[in-house]
């Protein structure tokens, strides 16, 4: 075959066979060559003695032996030509990756085969290659990001309402902002693994999202479990307060050197998104993928060297500080748990073979637990207060109504009793003041009375003395009479 080829393109000024079409031309030199072969063979022109010797010979071919049955039919196995037509909707079959752009290719014999045999062959909704948004799994994996990041905006919203709650003060409310901050981050970078929005730029924003999100929620808990270690040292924050007002600045200067190590990455490591073709002939199976040059995975493990550093410091504290302190057991463990789903992610990005999808769901899920679990470590008991003082609070308002609906009810039951009370008192009134009347009057009638008497006795002053003793006697006791009365 080789030397056809060659020899083909000799006489044709170098012109490569696939570019002239020349099936039809490599069949007729073959059919001229086992002719000559029998005539030479025969060393006859007649053709009785030529089909005798095709009978009773076979002849080499670069398309396979030939050699014919005596019923003059053909033992070399027939050709074989597979329609591909790659050109439906559109598409341009060059995309396959095979040499010749004709649809129709000759897969058969092996010897002089153009293409491998495709079989089962593609449905036709497998040979388009569709890299729009929606299928289930991102549809899925889209409704639980956004409920969980609707769960961030109510504990941010919480935060913000109630910063200078005791409660909250003593957490540290900038310390609760910086790790929602931190769950933003890590919610969005969902959106760039999943295979339909993935382009060079989203490989780049993922690893600023992935990176962002890791260092303010593992810094934020860094501080946190920092300041408990001074406490626990030296038993007050004297000379380190810093982390304790001014947690801002910590996870600033944190950021601020992860922003660095980002830049430098993103302009030297060729980061690009690829397409990846694991069947050429089933388009549906191709997928964009994010790969960074060999040279440069060096900046990528410096990148992830820092965030390793961050997490060994920060696992010695935590060490430090188990057991002692109320909220240093949940800190402690919310920074296990960034640390945990962070590596299981690493390594699902880093382990190559893996199929595209499950690659995507897989992370998004573990950034998604990773994010919510940490979370609810810090503000799950927190928003559990919250809605029982609201609870309470309603439960409160009900008894209040109710308690004064009866106390309304005892208050006229009450005013209705003292109305009755207050009609016999003026009953009672209104009979002393009668009393007090005619007392008024007989007091008058004695006093008046008295006065008669004693003039009587002062007009019998002379008298004898035992008579007037006698006069004095009963006179007093009609005094002592009146007077009584």
């Amino acid at each position: 075959m080789a030397q056809f080829r060659a020899l083909y393109r000799q006489v044709n000024n170098n012109t490569e066979w696939e570019t002239l079409q020349s099936g039809h031309s490599a069949k007729a030199a073959i059919a001229a060559r086992v002719l000559w072969k029998a005539i030479q063979a025969s060393d006859s022109i007649d053709y009785t003695k030529v089909m005798n010797e095709f009978l009773r010979s076979s002849y080499p071919m670069f398309f396979g032996r030939f050699a014919w049955k005596g019923s003059r039919e053909q033992t070399l196995s027939p050709y074989l030509f597979q329609f591909y037509n790659f050109t439906a909707y559109g598409e341009n079959y060059s995309d396959t990756g095979v040499i010749n752009d004709r649809v129709t290719m000759l897969v058969g014999p092996p010897q002089i085969q153009q293409a491998d045999i495709v079989f089962p062959m593609p449905t036709w909704e497998e040979r388009i290659f569709d890299n729009s948004f929606g299928s289930n799994a991102e549809i899925i994996v889209t409704v639980i990001t956004l409920s969980f990041s609707f769960l961030s905006i109510i504990c941010l919203i919480y935060v913000l309402s109630y910063w200078n709650d005791p409660f909250i003060v003593a957490i540290n409310p900038s310390f609760l902002v910086i790790l929602i901050i931190g769950s933003f981050f890590a919610y969005a970078s969902v959106f760039t693994f999943m295979p339909s929005l993935i382009s060079t730029a989203s490989c780049h924003l993922k690893v600023w999202l992935i990176g962002s999100a890791f260092i303010f929620m593992f810094g934020a808990l860094l501080s946190k479990a920092f300041k408990y270690y001074i406490i626990k040292k030296h038993g007050k924050l004297s000379g380190t307060h810093i982390f304790n007002r001014s947690i801002w600045l910590v996870s600033s200067m944190l950021f601020g050197i992860e922003i660095i190590l980002l830049a430098i990455f993103t302009g030297v490591s060729n980061l690009e998104a690829v397409l990846k073709k694991p069947d050429i002939y089933r388009r549906s199976t191709w997928k964009y993928n994010c790969e960074v040059s060999t040279q440069y995975w060096f900046i990528l493990g410096l990148l992830l060297g820092f965030n390793v550093l961050l997490g060994l410091v920060g696992v010695f504290l935590t060490f430090q500080i188990r057991n002692r302190f109320k909220e240093s057991n949940l800190i402690g463990f919310a920074m296990y748990n960034i640390l945990f789903f962070g590596l299981l992610v690493t390594i699902i990005q880093s382990v190559s073979g893996i199929n595209v999808d499950a690659r995507f769901i897989t992370t998004d899920l573990l950034i998604i637990a990773g994010t919510a679990i940490t979370l609810h470590c810090i503000f799950g008991q927190r928003i559990l207060i919250l809605f029982q003082s609201w609870s309470k609070n309603d439960n409160d308002s009900s008894a209040a109504v109710i308690e004064t609906a009866s106390e309304k009810k005892r208050l006229m039951e009450g005013i209705k009793l003292l109305e009755k009370e207050l009609e016999s008192l003026n009953e009672a009134l209104a009979t002393l003041e009668k009393n007090n009347e005619e007392l008024s009057k007989k007091h008058q009638e004695k006093q008046t009375l008295y006065h008669e008497l004693c003039q009587k006795y002062k007009s019998k002053t002379t008298g004898s003395t035992d008579e007037g003793d006698e006069t004095l006697s009963y006179e007093s006791s009609i005094t002592v009479s009146i007077l009584g009365e």
